[in-house]
């Protein structure tokens, strides 16, 4: 079981769904061009998302 203290610390905290979760290994298409890009732009996709929860919860992180 937790403990006060660790539900405290962990209350801000926001499980984070990893890049397979957003169906980034999961691809059909033809060609080659076709998958870079699609795996790239998920890659892109996920950065972005993980850089809004850090700005929402470390706001200290991020030099303005």
């Amino acid at each position: 079981m937790f403990t006060n203290d660790s539900k405290k610390n962990n209350a801000g905290r926001k499980p984070i769904d990893p890049v397979f979760m957003l169906k980034g290994l999961f691809f059909r298409g033809v060609g080659m061009v076709r998958a870079t890009f699609y795996i790239g732009f998920t890659n892109l996709v996920y950065n972005m998302c993980r850089l809004v929860q850090i700005k929402r919860y470390h706001p200290d992180w991020i030099m303005n």
